[in-house]
């Protein structure tokens, strides 16, 4: 109990350190994901057109938990000006890490359990280690949540086929597949054919068990889809089935014009190294028990177990495996969902490796103690190794790429107008960074794809907004000019200090001196790895100080910085506007100044866009 104990303290130490030091490595989970949830729970946000009700790609059924349990913290945040508003991103992030935990803790018990102490050891060493779990176990994705369900869903199947083959674990390997699929990713539920075949082959030939077990599992998915269907009605104010709609969009209706393959394309090679990163030896051994643990397992352990492992486990590898690396586009997140399986797959391997030396030893010494002291030996090598490899890259993304976390974190309180942001745009952590009147905006950049709009503020409630449909979207990926401000219309600007393309409208706001910008002023800048420049281990690994002499290479950093307007900008076309109170302006000459939005009056508007003088 004492070896569990520190185990699962382990893993939790490790999320809670992801939770508050991971970075977003993809601007789909902001502007898809806590965008949408910021309007959900404060009322603003930046809108893609994936959210749009002409499209509906995106459910809100996968928001609503976390908005109605992170609800009265924002509205704390935006009430009490002490209180930052990020906490909430935090307090999302602990919501997800905790279902996450709760998924590993089962999972580890089911192999401790069914399979061997050894291999649950090894699954706990690998998941609290492993780099591509420090960001998919707090993940705001759909792919994260169906990791988190395939993990519960096969954690359920293993104690299913091994020992219980109760229709009550059979469900739950349903449910928990149904809400990955349904309320997380529709593709997911391919990983749950193979168990439920097992399953259906298992419970052949009793027929009111197998009966029992479909009529209920029809009941489960009819149950979630009604509600997620239910609930996006009430948000896009018309009946949509969004898992239908993201597998039309994504396969059926998928051309050279609209589909995944619009933004980008890459080869196999692009899953390889991801996983090498994410997992380094342990994806290899992952793939490998692919191939070793169907033919090992049903010779060294039972039918049922080998059983358990080929379909829970193997199966479903391969078969994610084959769909996704033979996709054109391809996401990091794209993974996800099998994360565990691998992990679980790599320890299983691992025990039989080292087993296999252990036993090979003995034969050779006929020394049965010195074949325990070379395998005890092996284990601690080969999970100091694994173990330093992983944490070294996770503390090397952490302290290299965490920084916009950092800088928009030191936004005023106080902040109000526009806070703009142009080449760094897809680095946005979000509107949950924002003080309650502050509102992200564009400024030209090089990107000349579709930027996100934002939800309306003005139909009179959050469910009016919502269902409004936004001007300039589209599924094509087509660049919209009206998604940009000019530099004028910026409060505040965050930006690197490297050169700008002056072409694509891009604006130096910090000169090789160190010099500001005329009419700004540098509030708060931090370092962030030039991936670019950077060259050797450094800069896929941490290295302390003592050791970055010995390593081949160079890591360069240049400056994140977060800059305040202070003055006029050279760029700027308008004088200063006067201040003119509602009260003071004749109804019959006031008209609406779009600029600021700021009711003056006519004639001093004129003068202003004229460049003359505005009195009072």
């Amino acid at each position: 109990m004492g070896l569990e104990k520190l185990q699962i303290g382990a893993l939790v130490a490790a999320r809670l350190y992801n939770v508050f030091y991971a970075l977003i490595p993809d601007c789909d989970e902001v502007f898809n994901y806590y965008e949408p949830l910021n309007v959900l729970i404060r009322g603003f946000g930046k809108q893609t057109w994936e959210y749009s009700p002409e499209y509906a790609i995106r459910s809100w059924a996968y928001l609503a938990p976390y908005a109605l349990l992170t609800y009265p913290l924002a509205f704390l945040t935006d009430l009490i000006t002490g209180i930052p508003p990020f906490v909430v991103f935090y307090a999302i992030r602990l919501i997800i890490a905790s279902t996450n935990i709760y998924a590993e803790h089962h999972m580890y018990h089911t192999l401790k359990t069914h399979c061997s102490q050894a291999i649950a050891n090894w699954f706990i060493i690998f998941t609290v280690t492993a780099t591509g779990m420090s960001h998919a176990s707090i993940a705001l994705l759909p792919s994260s949540l169906a990791m988190t369900c395939t993990t519960l869903a096969t954690s359920n199947f293993i104690r299913y086929a091994t020992s219980t083959h109760s229709t009550r674990n059979a469900l739950l390997v349903t449910s928990w597949f149904t809400i990955g699929g349904l309320l997380g990713w529709p593709f997911a539920l391919a990983l749950a054919v193979p168990s439920m075949l097992y399953i259906i082959w298992d419970s052949y030939g009793v027929g009111l068990q197998l009966a029992r077990y479909i009529n209920w599992s029809i009941a489960i998915v009819a149950f979630y889809l009604v509600v997620i269907i239910e609930v996006d009605y009430w948000f896009y104010g018309r009946t949509v089935i969004v898992p239908l709609n993201i597998v039309l969009y994504n396969v059926v209706n998928a051309s050279e014009a609209s589909g995944p393959n619009i933004f980008g394309v890459e080869d196999v090679s692009y899953y390889i190294h991801n996983l090498l990163l994410n997992f380094n030896v342990v994806a290899v051994l992952g793939y490998l028990g692919c191939i070793m643990i169907p033919g090992i397992a049903f010779i060294k352990t039972s039918k049922r177990l080998s059983g358990a492992l080929t379909f829970g486990v193997i199966a479903p590898i391969a078969i994610w495996t084959g769909v996704f690396f033979s996709q054109p586009h391809k996401e990091e997140r794209f993974l996800y969902p099998i994360y565990t399986l691998i992990i679980t797959s790599a320890s299983i391997t691992v025990s039989l490796i080292l087993s296999a030396i252990r036993s090979i030893v003995r034969v050779i010494t006929r020394r049965a103690s010195f074949a325990r002291l070379i395998y005890y030996i092996t284990v601690g090598i080969t999970a100091i190794v694994i173990a330093t490899i992983s944490l070294s890259r996770t503390i090397s993304i952490s302290s290299n790429y965490n920084t916009p976390l950092e800088v928009y974190a030191h936004i005023p309180s106080t902040a109000e107008g526009n806070v703009c942001v142009g080449r760094e745009w897809y680095r946005y952590p979000s509107s949950l960074f924002l003080p309650v009147h502050a509102r992200l905006q564009f400024v030209e950049s090089g990107f000349r794809g579709l930027l996100p709009g934002e939800f309306s503020e003005d139909a009179g409630s959050l469910i009016k907004n919502i269902k409004i449909i936004p001007e300039g979207m589209n599924s094509e990926n087509l660049y919209d000019p009206k998604k940009v401000i000019s530099l004028e219309g910026c409060d505040y600007m965050i930006d690197i200090n490297e050169p700008v393309d002056v072409e694509s409208g891009e604006v130096q706001f910090i000169d090789d001196e160190g010099v500001v910008r005329p009419g700004w002023k540098l509030l708060y800048s931090a370092k962030f790895l030039d991936n670019a420049k950077s060259q050797g281990i450094g800069k896929y690994l941490y290295l302390p100080k003592w050791a970055r002499g010995f390593a081949r290479g160079e890591v360069v950093f240049h400056d994140y910085n977060l800059y305040q307007r202070i003055g006029l900008d050279p760029d700027d076309t308008k004088e200063p506007e006067l201040e003119v109170h509602e009260e003071q302006i004749p109804p019959e000459t006031g008209i609406i100044d779009q600029e600021k939005s700021k009711y003056v009056d006519a004639a001093s508007l004129e003068l202003k866009k004229k460049g003359g003088p505005i009195t009072e």
